[in-house]
């Protein structure tokens, strides 16, 4: 049973060093936070496994935050991705 949670546990950090470079690099490239930065995100959310319903619920969470000044920087959406996944 043990080495079953190992290889789990193994596949959940792949997906969360995924997900952190993901964040990372879209909007670490972005100038400015626009339709075209949200969509780049949502299609490298949904490559990490995360699948398209909770892509597109983190995506709008997070333009959303961003359209109400909470949030400005890579570091606040990396923020605002972790409590949503959390949640």
């Amino acid at each position: 049973m043990s080495g079953l949670f190992d290889l789990f546990k193994r596949g959940l950090e792949k997906t969360k060093t995924a997900l952190l470079r993901t964040l990372s690099g879209v909007f670490s490239d972005a100038k400015t936070w626009d339709a075209t930065t949200y969509a780049n995100l949502e299609k490298a959310l949904i490559a990490t496994d995360l699948g398209a319903s909770i892509s597109k619920e983190l995506v709008a969470e997070i333009k959303d935050a961003y359209d109400r000044g909470k949030i400005s920087t890579e570091e606040d959406v990396i923020v605002v991705a972790k409590n949503r996944i959390l949640s």
